[in-house]
């Protein structure tokens, strides 16, 4: 993550930069994993223009940001950004080099930097507790019906284990329901409605916690830049020095007993 030292050290030109390349940052950081997943294995050549272009981004971020700020080579940021650059290069495309496979490897890095982006570590750190919150709910509903459909269902309804009660319960809540097993006491037929209704309400509880996160105002977000902390303490502490000169200025012309 950047220092706040080398936050306030960059130029205003430089952070401009950062928030008008992050979109495209995150769309060459991420293009090449899709067209793995997308891209058919006959169309080889497509997904080397991709990987090909998504490199020159990265190269031509980094060339702007050396340009606007020459001591960013010389930064924890300039030195990742340019081992983005050297470690992801197509080098597959060179027959010589025989780590080609493995240096693919290094794409994950251009997510990592993507995550540390200033806002999206705010935000990935907000995801990941309400998501985490979210996930206890979900795993604490799971074991409870499981437990309940294990305990109260007759060996001729299919429950033999824990193992299908859990299958179970992830039906349930998924509410695919494969019928291949299903409650038929009272208190089971609780259990499932309490999972099902526990599914959905984690469908509406995901969509909640992605709009509130992700639809955050951008002033809150420079509310808590350090930068902009920084920035307010260095006005704070000229108004004070100001105020400490007028003061002593007023003083000088009254008598030592109205000093006293």
């Amino acid at each position: 993550l950047p220092t706040l030292a080398a936050m306030l050290d960059a130029p205003p030109k430089l952070q401009k930069w950062d928030e008008r390349s992050r979109p495209l940052i995150a769309a060459a950081a991420l293009a090449p994993f899709l067209a793995l997943a997308i891209v058919p294995v006959e169309f080889k050549a497509l997904f080397v223009v991709i990987d090909l272009v998504s490199w020159l981004v990265f190269l031509t971020d980094f060339g702007v940001r050396v340009v606007l700020w020459r001591k960013y080579p010389t930064t924890g940021d300039g030195i990742f950004d340019l081992s983005i650059v050297i470690f992801t290069f197509p080098w597959y495309l060179l027959p010589a080099v025989a780590a080609a496979r493995f240096l693919s490897v290094f794409r994950i890095a251009r997510l990592v930097k993507l995550l540390t982006s200033t806002k999206l570590v705010r935000r990935t750190a907000l995801l990941a507790r309400r998501f985490g919150a979210l996930g206890i709910w979900i795993l604490g509903a799971s074991l409870f019906s499981a437990l309940v459909v294990l305990n109260v269902e007759p060996p001729s309804s299919g429950f033999e284990d824990f193992g299908d009660a859990i299958w179970w319960a992830i039906v349930s809540f998924t509410t695919v329901g494969y019928g291949d097993l299903f409650p038929v006491t009272g208190l089971g037929r609780f259990a499932g409605a309490i999972m099902m209704l526990t599914g959905l309400a984690a469908l509406g509880s995901v969509a909640a916690i992605l709009g509130s996160v992700f639809g955050m105002e951008d002033s809150t977000a420079r509310d808590l830049d350090p930068s902009d902390l920084a920035n307010e303490l260095r006005d704070l502490k000229k108004q004070v020095a100001e105020l400490s000169r007028i003061i002593s200025d007023d003083a000088s012309f009254l008598p030592r007993e109205e000093l006293k």
